[in-house]
């Protein structure tokens, strides 16, 4: 009678030790699962992430499309620039050249009438020399002016371009870290707990020996 309590005992303990052995897998296969379903999130995120970075990258490229036309229209505003330039000039050329002519106009006419008249003819003129010369370089000014503003436009047109591109770069890159971090948290905690599943493991299989 003693032999059939101490085997009962015994198949008791068995099955304690069976059911608290399925109790522990039990909870450890729903903890695998819901690691896997948290690490098929977190590669849908990242998938997602790549997915914006694809879109940035074509958003980058077009922003390069439209900084090479911005420069072709600055570079062929520069060439118009050019242009009137070339024309101030032809035009300033043409005005100095009728202002010397009326200038030897007036010195011929100047030498045939008395002193005062001659004087005064040559005060004018030298008015007129001074005159012209001040349009002359007012002209130069203005046209230096438009160059250097048509050149300062297009530098800040083409930083504010590319420190947007880097903004936006950044970003993603910031938020990719973040994502691969999490995941690598995960991994690390789902490798330690493999570890502590097969310690336990040994020890239960040590246990029944």
């Amino acid at each position: 009678m003693a032999e059939v309590n101490g085997k009962n005992n015994m198949i008791e303990i068995m099955l304690e030790d069976a059911s608290r052995q399925m109790k522990f897998y039990q909870t450890k296969e729903k903890s695998l699962i819901e690691e896997r379903d948290s690490l098929l999130v977190t590669v849908n995120r990242l998938q997602q992430t790549l997915q914006e970075q694809c879109d940035l990258r074509v958003e980058t490229e077009r922003l390069k499309s439209e900084m090479a036309s911005l420069k072709q229209h600055n570079e062929g505003a520069a060439e118009d620039g050019k242009a009137e330039l070339q024309r101030l000039i032809s035009e300033m050329r043409a005005e100095g050249e009728r202002h010397q002519r009326e200038l030897e106009t007036v010195r011929q006419q100047s030498r045939r009438e008395a002193e005062d008249t001659r004087r005064e003819g040559l005060h004018q003129l030298e008015a007129k020399d001074a005159e012209v010369k001040s349009l002359l370089e007012k002209r130069d000014l203005d046209l230096g002016e438009l160059k250097k503003r048509l050149k300062d436009q297009e530098r800040e047109r083409q930083s504010e371009l590319l420190k947007l591109q880097m903004e936006k770069l950044q970003f993603f890159q910031e938020e990719k870290n973040k994502e691969i971090a999490v995941l690598r948290q995960r991994i690390k905690a789902l490798e330690e707990n493999q570890r502590v599943s097969v310690f336990r493991d040994s020890r239960l299989k040590k246990r029944k020996i």
